[in-house]
């Protein structure tokens, strides 16, 4: 499918408040919490690397690819950051944003990111999610939430976006995604679903 792309890089988020201090989680929200002074510092640096290395090696494009962002504050944030580091070289190129690249929907747990707190809060959810994983962590879903299952279907839908700009002759993308999980599943869809599983045992 993607025998037409020529460059696909990947960018995951700057440190966020969330990974300063869980707690920013429920002051924010997930989808709106921003980036820590270190995460802009971070993107920042990203968009001085990303303009030498293109002007450097040029591609298809010229160097100028299409940028695509999920609707994640922190994402966007790191977005701006690449954008403002790069000094202009972006200027000119397509921004995009789509809601394939999200991470994952933790659901009612959204806000309890610590095992002991939702086993407290939450009894019977986090007994039946613990069965489920036992089962397969890969297709079990958060409780009102995703599975990885689900993300690795976004990706697979989002290559199909990829593949149609391909075809259009867009084919240098610079792609900002959400968290680190997501590389894995982007080696996944070019792998298979088992790498895919194997990734995600490794770090859950």
């Amino acid at each position: 499918m993607l025998d037409k792309i020529e460059r696909i890089i990947l960018v995951r988020h700057g440190y966020s408040m969330g990974n300063f201090d869980a707690n920013n989680y429920k002051k924010y929200g997930d989808s709106e919490v921003p980036l820590h002074d270190t995460g802009w510092k971070q993107a920042i640096r990203v968009g001085e690397f990303l303009e030498k290395y293109l002007s450097e090696n040029p591609g298809i494009s010229k160097g100028k690819p299409r940028i695509w962002t999920s609707p994640f504050l922190r994402t966007q944030q790191t977005t701006s950051g690449i954008v403002h580091g790069a000094k202009g070289f972006f200027n000119d190129c397509s921004l995009r944003e789509t809601p394939y690249l999200v991470e994952q929907n933790f659901g009612i747990f959204s806000h309890l990111h610590d095992r002991g707190e939702q086993v407290e809060k939450m009894p019977m959810e986090a007994e039946f999610h613990s069965r489920g994983l036992e089962q397969s962590k890969f297709m079990t879903q958060k409780p009102m939430g995703d599975s990885p299952l689900d993300i690795y279907k976004n990706i697979d839908l989002f290559l199909g976006t990829l593949h149609r700009d391909a075809k259009n002759g867009v084919r240098d993308v610079l792609l900002c995604v959400t968290w680190s999980y997501n590389a894995r599943f982007w080696y996944a869809v070019y792998a298979s679903v088992n790498a895919c599983v194997r990734a995600l045992s490794q770090s859950s």
